[in-house]
């Protein structure tokens, strides 16, 4: 399946009309395949969300065009919802701990807790990949 959006960021160049002519034309599009393959298309409502649900400007960064990180955070939310299995949330949140874990930056650490810490990212990155081989290409980079 293929998953269709329109951004919901405002693209004002050249203005609100022209804005609003460019999304309905992507909407037209992404309609017409969505009833031309119905098995095959999906429409995920991004921009709707932001246009209805967030429709407050309190949900914009100071631009006044980009969605606030709270806007982002709950159209994911949707998404995530919409499209991911227990499952598949449950990888993200795995995915999401390892990803903190190898940003981390020891300040004043010894090196036992050093290696130890390493060591511990390690047998993360060794189970996510026995559980999900498609990840080693990304993790053993």
């Amino acid at each position: 399946k293929v998953v269709f959006t329109v951004s919901p960021i405002r693209h004002l160049a050249n203005g609100a009309h022209g804005n609003q002519i460019s999304k309905s034309t992507l909407l037209l599009g992404v309609d017409a395949l969505a009833r031309e393959m119905p098995e095959s298309v999906v429409y995920f409502p991004a921009y709707e969300i932001m246009m209805d649900d967030l429709r407050d400007y309190r949900f914009y960064t100071a631009d006044m065009t980009h969605p606030s990180d709270v806007a982002v955070d709950y159209i994911y939310d949707v998404f995530r919802r919409s499209f991911m299995t227990d499952d598949t949330r449950d990888l993200e949140q795995q995915c999401l701990k390892l990803s903190r874990r190898l940003k981390h930056r020891h300040i004043s650490a010894t090196t036992e807790a050093v290696d130890g810490f390493e060591a511990g990212t390690q047998a993360m990155i060794s189970e996510l990949v026995a559980a999900h081989p498609e990840l080693h290409h990304v993790l053993h980079q």
